[in-house]
């Protein structure tokens, strides 16, 4: 009998090695392919061999996360995942915190309540006012919170999701 050991997979064109695993069958309806490629963005192959180790671990770890189908987060937990979106985002830009857009700043500010800010885009009428903030404001890290969710596995019921996004705003 021959065991396949895992190993990086050189691209034929470029030469840059490849992670490649095969999705298993139980998991291929939530994963939504039938194979795992990720390139490992090395031609060495030392380089490409601890790599390949390191996202095979990630990727282990993934499905077995989602093996455990849809979950439902106590408030503890929601705040716990929120912190380390928050530190993931913050991380993004611990190097030039400057290049934020202005415009994330300014709804950071709107939202803590800064002096200033909400007399900007007073409409006139108090109730538009309000709408329009909240339309400026909702889900504003969705985005963040979904690709974080989706490379750690982690599957929500709606209502877990709409409480980790509180939190994670609130932390932001």
């Amino acid at each position: 009998m021959v065991l396949h050991v895992a190993r990086p997979v050189r691209h034929p064109k470029t030469g840059i090695f490849l992670f490649r695993r095969r999705v298993p069958d139980a998991l291929r309806q939530v994963v939504g392919k039938t194979e795992e490629k990720i390139t490992l963005g090395t031609r060495d192959p030392a380089e490409a061999k601890i790599l390949h180790a390191q996202i095979a671990a990630q990727v282990e770890a993934r499905w077995q996360q989602m093996a455990q189908g849809v979950q439902t987060l106590t408030h503890k937990q929601a705040e716990a995942i929120a912190g380390e979106i928050y530190r993931d985002m913050m991380r993004e830009h611990e190097d030039d915190p400057d290049r934020l857009p202005f415009g994330s700043l300014q709804i950071d500010r709107l939202r803590l309540g800064k002096p200033g800010i909400r007399e900007v885009i007073y409409s006139g009428d108090p109730a538009e006012t309000k709408a329009l903030f909240e339309r400026m404001t909702a889900n504003r890290n969705a985005r963040f919170v979904d690709d974080w969710l989706s490379r750690k596995g982690l599957l929500l019921d709606e209502d877990s999701r709409k409480r980790l996004l509180a939190a994670v705003d609130k932390a932001v």
